[in-house]
């Protein structure tokens, strides 16, 4: 497991205080990076989050803008819907959200929230893309390496595949995707090693 997630979304219930994720951050194994997950949080919010939690990298899941998304001088990401047959442009894409660092393909319809637990149609993520991209929605211990393999993504990022209700992590689900097995070592080295595991949390 490479990274951590905290979730700060209005309304989501795998959602924690900033007081709270500061704890789990100062608990985190060396090594392991926190990602602060973010939908349509206000300035404030976001500045008291990187204050107090110090993430390593921003999610951003709403209709941020680029200059919304940048004000923080942070390393992010920028979620894009892919639920409901939305189709996007590589291009349009690099050019709507120039300063992003990467991309996220979820499997959330425009304008909803993530963490469904479907999948999305994974043909669909656009080619030519001249950013890192993450994987999400729908992954599970059963289906992670095929979409690995079909994907090639820089990252792949969990969090309903390993639950036993919203919210609520399994251990012995999320076991094979922290490296436990020779099949997942093996697409770690694929991966170069940046097998991005986000294991969204909870209290």
């Amino acid at each position: 497991m490479d990274a951590v997630g905290f979730v700060f979304a209005e309304g989501s219930p795998r959602r924690v205080s900033a007081a709270e994720a500061r704890q789990l951050r100062l608990a985190l194994a060396p090594m392991v990076g926190a990602v602060a997950l973010f939908r349509d949080n206000t300035v404030a919010e976001v500045r008291e989050v990187v204050r107090m939690v110090r993430p390593a990298l921003l999610q951003f899941h709403g209709d941020e803008e680029d200059a919304f998304c940048s004000a923080f001088r942070m390393p992010w990401l920028k979620a894009v819907p892919m639920g409901g047959g939305e189709r996007w442009d590589a291009a349009a894409l690099q050019e709507r959200w120039p300063n992003a660092d990467g991309f996220l393909f979820d499997s959330h319809g425009k304008g909803a929230a993530g963490g469904t637990g479907h999948t999305f149609d994974w043909s669909a993520i656009p080619g030519g893309l001249h950013r890192p991209f993450v994987l999400a929605g729908g992954i599970t211990p059963d289906n992670v390496h095929d979409a690995i393999r079909a994907t090639s993504p820089w990252a792949v990022d969990v969090a309903s595949g390993i639950e036993v209700a919203p919210g609520v992590k399994d251990g012995e689900k999320d076991a094979p995707l922290r490296g436990g097995s020779a099949t997942c070592r093996r697409y770690r080295s694929r991966l170069n090693g940046v097998f991005l595991y986000a294991l969204r949390v909870s209290l």
